[in-house]
């Protein structure tokens, strides 16, 4: 019978791709990697502030210190 292997996501933005890495780290779940292919942008701009990235690295602290953050 194959294990079945969940981590409770709870974001739901920009933290979901490390959280999940985190959780499966922490629940020594495996993980692996696809080959993609990137397209560079051929319009618009990003939308990325730099509040995002201090509320990134505050969730990335609190999810590992206290597996716990501000969504």
């Amino acid at each position: 019978m194959a294990k079945n292997n969940c981590v409770n996501i709870k974001s739901k933005e920009w933290f979901i791709d490390a959280e999940i890495i985190i959780k499966c780290l922490k629940n020594k779940i495996k993980i692996g990697d696809v080959e993609v292919e990137v397209l560079n942008r051929t319009e618009g701009k990003s939308n990325v502030r730099t509040r995002v990235i201090f509320d990134f690295m505050i969730n990335m602290f609190k999810l590992i210190k206290y597996d716990q953050w501000i969504y």
